[in-house]
C-alpha cells in the first residue's frame, strides 16, 4: 500500500473513530470532536441509526494542497459542520468522446444536473472539496458499538444510486 493510501486510511479511521466515541447531545444527533460539531440525522427507514453524512477526513486538495498528499483536518471544536446531506461528488468529466460509460452503461456516471452523460462538461454536481466519511452508528450510549464507515471516490465514476442505498432509501 503506497504511503498516500496508507495516511488516507489512515485519516479516515480517526475520523471514524472520534466520531464514534465523542459524547453528543440531542440523542446524539450533534457529536463534539476536536475538528468540530458535526450534525446528524435519524432518518425513517432505519430509526435506529445515526447518520453522519458529511464527515471531512482532510482538507480540500485545492490551491497548493493540489496533487499532494492529503493533510489532516485542523483542531477546531467551534466549528458547526452540517452532517445530514451528502457532500458534492468528486470531479468527473463527463466526455463528449463515445465511451462504454457514456453510451453503455450512463447510469454509473455522476448525475450531472440537465447535462447528458457525454455532455463534454463538468457536472455542476461536483467539487474539489469532497474528501469526506459517511459515517452511520447505532442510537444509544454504550461502547464497543458497531461503526459503518464510506469513503466516497474512485475511478472517475459512481453509480448515482449508491447515496440512496447508503442511507436505505
Amino acid at each position: 500500500m503506497s504511503h498516500v493510501l496508507r495516511r488516507l486510511c489512515l485519516l479516515a479511521l480517526s475520523a471514524a473513530i472520534i466520531a464514534v466515541q465523542a459524547q453528543g447531545t440531542s440523542g446524539g444527533l450533534t457529536v463534539t470532536t476536536e475538528t468540530g460539531t458535526y450534525v446528524g440525522l435519524i432518518n425513517g427507514t432505519t430509526p435506529n441509526v445515526r447518520q453522519f453524512l458529511n464527515v471531512p477526513f482532510a482538507l480540500p486538495p485545492t490551491g497548493k494542497r493540489r496533487w499532494l498528499p492529503p493533510v489532516k483536518v485542523t483542531s477546531n471544536s467551534s466549528r458547526l459542520v452540517d452532517a445530514t446531506s451528502f457532500p458534492p461528488s468528486c470531479p468527473q468529466y463527463l466526455s463528449a468522446v463515445p465511451s462504454v460509460w457514456n453510451e453503455i452503461v450512463p447510469q454509473f456516471v455522476i448525475p450531472a444536473g440537465p447535462y447528458p452523460p457525454n455532455a463534454g462538461a463538468m457536472p455542476p454536481t461536483t467539487a474539489e472539496d469532497c474528501l469526506s466519511l459517511a459515517i452511520w452508528t447505532p442510537t444509544g450510549n454504550g461502547s464497543n458499538l458497531p461503526v459503518i464507515m464510506f469513503m466516497t471516490g474512485g475511478k472517475w465514476f459512481e453509480d448515482p444510486s449508491v447515496k440512496s442505498l447508503l442511507t436505505g432509501e
